[in-house]
């Protein structure tokens, strides 16, 4: 068995002020959220040089960010033997979600928006900053994904590249992708009176047989908490408990899901109706009746459905100005890749103003992995593992290349001539030099 190559870090960091929606948080607009995060750095890198990779993770809707550490040992390996070094690699749940929903439990309201997540990232790399030393890169699965591409139109040169695993980036959004999911997770059993039985449950399933068993191990430490919880309080009666009768406290050994299932649907679909449990109230108030929530377009919402999901919408759209490099990888079995066309994304990503150049300039790349659903890195890490680390050599070579041109360069021009203008500048200015009698740099 390989040992874990990575020291571990744990740290907790406020987020963003002001959520994107404003039932994002329960008592007032200003609540104060805070991030769980993970910082990994290898044991064979303790002193770490200029060039060496800093990696941002994001997760996938509903799973903890460690789930994805079974990912992060086989890049290690290969890069490693490809000659690339990683500096760290960091992680956090997204506010609602695993140990930062802990944290916020009782904080949080029915309105996650996922581009909160962006702006936490940018706030986490500002915090971390003497530590988070370029080239950073990011690496983002389902919902991940989607929040790269905003950290990225948020702060364009911030990282070099992105790995998008199956994103959830779409034209429009559809029942098979959003209303299914949702319906599942509102209905799935999230209480059991003991870890032995949910840890049976999971086990015994088609869907998580299909893991590889280093993520479902992790699935069962970080996917499930005691009871009692701000959803499960202690009067709560535990499903099964009388089959543990000879435990005084079934709450001592009861468990549930470390996000909530409530968190996980809101976070699939968001509500034009009235959400909250006193219809009346709005009117008496004289606030908003009907749809208070007017502010999506067909595009985003449900056919005939009083639910929306405007940020995966929002971010296609914005695909054309994404500066950093991009490799999607899709799964051929993914619902999100049969309901509709790859090549949507990726003919979109990169070819606006700003934007990378896109497919054409070699900038933007796809691979499908047969044989796999949407959760590629759960059913297939050594093949996501491969693909990520040739993506990351190619590009960490092309970078070194740059930077070193662009420091040799740099460091050339003195530097009181660093801040002032240049006589070139000033003749281009006056129109007294044409921009074709010298070299431009483009950097």
């Amino acid at each position: 068995m390989c040992l874990f190559p990575f020291d571990v870090k744990e740290h907790v960091i406020p987020c963003q002020h002001i959520r994107g929606y404003p039932r994002a948080t329960a008592h007032k607009q200003e609540e104060l959220l805070h991030l769980s995060v993970k910082q990994y750095i290898p044991h064979d890198n303790q002193d770490a040089q200029i060039g060496d990779v800093t990696i941002i993770g994001t997760h996938a809707q509903g799973f903890p960010k460690e789930l994805y550490e079974p990912l992060w040992a086989d890049i290690h390996s290969r890069m490693k033997s490809a000659g690339v070094s990683i500096r760290s690699i960091w992680i956090a749940d997204v506010a609602n979600q695993g140990a930062s929903g802990v944290l916020n439990e009782y904080k949080l309201g029915n309105e996650p928006c996922a581009f909160d997540h962006a702006r936490d990232l940018l706030h986490m790399v500002n915090t971390f900053r003497d530590q988070m030393v370029r080239p950073m890169v990011g690496i983002g699965h389902s919902m991940g994904g989607s929040i790269l591409v905003n950290l990225a139109l948020l702060h364009p040169r911030l990282l070099e590249t992105l790995i998008l695993i199956d994103p959830i980036i779409h034209r429009r959004i559809f029942a098979a992708g959003y209303r299914t999911p949702a319906l599942a997770s509102a209905r799935r059993r999230d209480v059991w009176p003991s870890h032995a039985a949910a840890a049976e449950d999971f086990r015994k399933s088609k869907y998580y047989r299909k893991w590889d068993e280093r993520v479902l191990e992790r699935w069962l430490q970080y996917g499930l908490r005691n009871l009692p919880t701000a959803v499960y309080p202690r009067h709560t009666e535990v499903p099964g408990a009388e089959d543990h009768v000879t435990h005084p406290d079934p709450f001592a050994k009861a468990v549930t899901l470390t996000t909530t299932k409530h968190q996980e649907v809101f976070t699939f679909l968001r509500a034009t109706f009235d959400a909250h449990a006193y219809p009346d109230l709005g009117a008496q108030l004289g606030g908003p009746t009907g749809v208070p929530h007017a502010e999506y377009t067909p595009e985003a919402a449900l056919p005939d459905q009083p639910f929306e999901r405007a940020e995966s919408v929002v971010t296609f759209h914005m695909l054309p100005f994404v500066q950093p490099s991009v490799l999607y990888i899709f799964g051929s079995e993914s619902h999100y890749t049969v309901c509709e066309p790859t090549a949507e994304k990726v003919e979109a990503t990169g070819v606006g103003i700003g934007g990378s150049g896109g497919a054409a300039k070699g900038r933007v790349a796809e691979v499908t992995v047969e044989g796999v659903g949407h959760l590629i890195p759960m059913e297939a890490v050594a093949r996501t593992a491969e693909l990520s680390t040739k993506w990351l050599e190619n590009e960490m070579a092309a970078w070194r290349e740059k930077e070193t041109v662009e420091r040799s360069e740099w460091a050339y021009v003195p530097d009181e001539q660093k801040r002032t203008i240049s006589d070139n500048y000033l003749d281009l200015l006056q129109g007294e030099k044409k921009m074709g009698t010298f070299r431009i740099s483009r950097l």
